[in-house]
């Protein structure tokens, strides 16, 4: 039995009213240079390129929007805050790989750019932490807030879902996960 339930939505929108509202990427590069995989995964920021290229001549974004609710049995397990972090990193990286081709097929019959959720975790580590070129160019593909998309106002105001977070004191009911295709 699964710890948790997911639902699925989606939703596209413009890029004319979706770039100017969401996409802030001075700010999200402020929120990614938080996170251990600032500057060692090709997947995030600090890019050699400008990041407003990602966005251009694109007419629409898909966005594929997934709540993780965990069950009550697995939020009555009272896990420490580390032991829950990890199992959120797993459950994370299990369900990105498992919509990983999905995603890629998608991304070619709309012939856009699939942004993921977080950092790419195919290769642990990453070539970027020894300054070598990525081992799977072909299948990494940049985090969707590591381009500038602000994922917690995005979700807020088209699926109605607040963010929740892990801190010490308390653990979420649900984790967030979007990603995207620019086409």
């Amino acid at each position: 039995m699964n710890d948790y339930t997911i639902e699925r939505f989606e939703r596209t929108v413009s890029m004319d009213e979706f770039y100017p509202k969401y996409v802030d990427f001075d700010y999200t590069d402020y929120k990614c240079s938080q996170c251990s995989s600032y500057e060692y995964k090709w997947s995030c920021p600090s890019f050699d390129f400008d990041v407003d290229d990602i966005w251009t001549g694109y007419d629409n974004i898909r966005l594929y929007f997934m709540k993780i609710t965990f069950t009550d049995e697995f939020k009555n397990k009272n896990l420490s805050y580390e032991k829950f972090r990890e199992n959120s990193r797993m459950l994370f990286q299990r369900e990105k790989r498992k919509i990983l081709n999905k995603m890629l097929d998608e991304e070619k019959r709309l012939n856009g750019l699939y942004l993921t959720c977080g950092p790419c975790a195919l290769c642990i580590p990453c070539e970027k932490v020894n300054s070598n070129p990525c081992r799977h160019p072909e299948l990494m593909r940049y985090a969707v807030e590591s381009v500038g998309v602000n994922v917690v106002e995005c979700v807020r105001d088209y699926f109605n879902v607040e963010a929740q977070w892990i801190s010490q004191d308390s653990r979420p009911d649900y984790h967030i996960f979007l990603n995207a295709i620019l086409y």
